[in-house]
């Protein structure tokens, strides 16, 4: 990315961070103007329970899992996120700058988590014996950090929200896009309520690319099962139902299904299907979960 560009953009972010958190109104009805449409303050939800999970990316998890989601955000608009919860979208940890609000919509100078980091190993024969040597090659990739703009609608019970990401913190590509767009819906129904949700998630080829290409190091060895391959832009579609009912004040039960469609340029990766003949990996995500939550 243009270095200007990325001046403008990390001034932009740190002015956000240095601005006074008490006030920056100049009198008292601007104040009362703003509490209206305020995001501040925050939740923290913990719980712990039961997960299946079945994905290209690793191996299945079954068994107890802990489950996290909150979000705080200061009087300065400086937010924190952390998503790893049951009825929303599990997209990690973020950070940002809330600096617009109407009665409907908030707007966000987003930072999160594009990608997460991978750690691949690939065993070799180095002859045509069954006693050759195996030579382990190891394929890591960091984790993918982006910068860009949110915007979040809220109608009832109804939300939207869109993401727009065009910078990227890690240093070994460039240039890479991350955009998303989702819409959840609940509904009640006596003490249950009810949760739906749907979206789609892009990433562009330098972000495919960089995971899941084959490197020069694998076409080099001429391995027919990992030959070159290089990755488009690519969608996931996730789907998602749950339900939750609460126990107690603070207490929740929650239960959920989660579905995503990998993109094709992602699971038609000689990595990923190397990784499928090995150890039967599934090609897309399924995970379904119950647990119950402690809601601060």
């Amino acid at each position: 990315m243009n270095t200007n560009v990325r001046g403008i953009i990390s001034g932009l972010l740190l002015g956000a961070v240095l601005l006074n958190p008490v006030s920056s109104y100049a009198d008292e009805a601007k104040v009362d103007s703003s509490d209206e449409n305020s995001r501040s303050g925050g939740y923290l939800k913990i719980g712990y329970g039961y997960k299946y999970e079945e994905t290209p990316f690793h191996d299945k998890k079954d068994g107890g899992a802990l489950f996290l989601s909150g979000r705080y955000q200061f009087e300065n608009g400086i937010y924190i996120e952390a998503s790893h919860g049951a009825n929303e979208l599990s997209i990690g940890n973020s950070v940002g700058y809330n600096f617009y609000n109407t009665e409907h919509w908030s707007f966000d100078l987003h930072g999160m988590q594009a990608h997460g980091s991978t750690e691949m190993g690939f065993g070799f024969n180095n002859g045509n014996s069954e006693n050759s040597d195996i030579e382990i090659l190891h394929m890591d990739g960091k984790y993918t950090r982006m910068l860009g703009l949110r915007t979040t609608g809220t109608y009832d019970q109804a939300t939207i929200q869109f993401i727009f990401a065009p910078y990227s913190f890690n240093d070994e590509y460039d240039d890479g896009i991350f955009a998303s767009a989702w819409i959840g819906r609940s509904w009640q129904l006596k003490n249950w309520e009810l949760h739906a949700l749907v979206g789609v998630t892009y990433r562009s080829e330098e972000i495919n690319n960089y995971y899941y290409s084959t490197s020069d190091e694998i076409i080099a060895k001429n391995e027919p099962q990992l030959g070159p391959y290089q990755a488009d832009g690519g969608f996931d579609v996730v789907t998602q139902v749950g339900v939750s009912y609460p126990v107690s004040k603070n207490v929740l039960f929650e239960s959920y299904l989660r579905y995503t469609d990998v993109s094709d340029e992602v699971s038609q990766s000689p990595v990923m299907r190397a990784f499928s003949k090995i150890d039967g990996r599934a090609e897309n995500v399924t995970e379904f979960g119950f647990l119950f939550s402690y809601v601060f």
